[in-house]
């Protein structure tokens, strides 16, 4: 077997989590074929997975690679090594299988575009895997198990990632994209067909928006969405030392001198909660940002955010409570001189 082939199964991966939902394109009209490119890359989905299920399919894949350069053109419904063949000879940079033959198998390792067999079954990923693939189509999902079938597959194969498509909805792709072996998910829900039969592009562009999005309509470059997030925490850790002081005031007027126990319980409470809220979406953001940009960005590891977020506004509650009930005096606090003699 090629040495190289490790190497195209890392870039089969890496191209996949490029996006969190591939659009599954069946293109029965040329002519829509690089207009609806276009409307999906410039909402933010660049990864496209053209079908050969229509008479135009090779035409629209040499056309979209030719006329839209910014999209990863990938050919699906590959059943043959004969459409195998024709697609690499086009410039895919990948291609999937509803299935996997030992053919398909053999004939994609003499190949430096990046293959990506369909699995049903235990049986059918272990065959992949003796071939050296560890990226699988997961087809069709909902009528094999969907999240289920993902989550008893993780157990014995922890190292292979899926892309499951079939049965995936807007409703419930959230569901497949939360499973840590799920790399993106594929749907044909992202193009209407009313909407490409009327050729409303901009409403594509609104959808694919809405999914990177997280159901927001401007979307916003990871990179960016990153540094105006760390920057929020930033201001909001430094104003948060000012609010504490103002919290210690307003919340003592009314519990009085001697209901700093109160005081201290129901505002670390309150701090707490409002700490784990902004904590859990900021990570939310911070790994759909990474995870969801360029091949590069899909290599950062979360997981250091996911600790040090929680634990620098933990520390800011934990902070507010000793103060509250005087076992420490927040720097600079000056108490509201109606309440002299009452801070502690």
């Amino acid at each position: 077997m090629p040495s190289n082939k490790q190497q195209i199964n890392n870039t089969a991966n890496q191209i996949l989590m490029c996006t969190p939902v591939m659009p599954v394109m069946v293109i029965n009209d040329l002519a829509d074929a690089v207009p609806l490119a276009k409307a999906l890359v410039a909402g933010g989905i660049k990864v496209l997975e053209i079908t050969l299920r229509s008479a135009v399919a090779f035409d629209a894949i040499a056309e979209i690679i030719e006329h839209v350069p910014e999209a990863i053109v990938g050919a699906g419904t590959v059943v043959s090594v004969e459409q195998l063949k024709k697609v690499e000879a086009l410039g895919v940079k990948f291609a999937l299988s509803p299935g996997l033959t030992e053919c398909l198998l053999k004939a994609a390792h003499e190949m430096e575009l990046a293959y990506i067999p369909g699995i049903a079954s235990a049986s059918e990923l272990m065959l992949g895997l003796q071939y050296n693939y560890h990226t699988f189509k997961l087809f069709p999902a909902s009528a094999v198990g969907g999240t289920e079938m993902l989550n008893a597959l993780g157990g014995p194969f922890p190292e292979v990632r899926f892309c499951p498509t079939g049965g995936v909805t807007e409703e419930n792709f959230m569901q497949y994209l939360a499973l840590p072996n799920v790399c993106c998910v594929g749907g044909s829900w992202l193009l209407p067909k009313k909407i490409v039969e009327e050729k409303n592009w901009q409403a594509i562009t609104d959808i694919a928006m809405r999914l990177i999005t997280g159901g927001s309509l401007i979307w916003i470059p990871p990179v960016l969405q990153i540094l105006v997030l760390w920057l929020g925490l930033l201001g909001a850790l430094l104003a948060s030392r000012s609010q504490e002081h103002i919290a210690i005031d307003v919340i003592s007027r009314f519990v009085g001198p001697k209901g700093k126990k109160v005081c201290g319980i129901s505002g670390s409470l309150f701090a707490a909660i409002v700490c784990s809220f902004v904590a859990y979406y900021s990570i939310e953001f911070i790994q759909q940002s990474i995870e969801y940009d360029d091949i590069a960005f899909a290599q950062v590891p979360a997981w250091p955010l996911q600790i040090i977020i929680p634990f620098t506004f933990s520390l800011m509650a934990v902070r507010f409570f000793l103060h509250t009930l005087g076992y420490i005096r927040i720097n600079n606090y000056q108490p509201n001189p109606a309440l002299k003699g009452e801070n502690p």
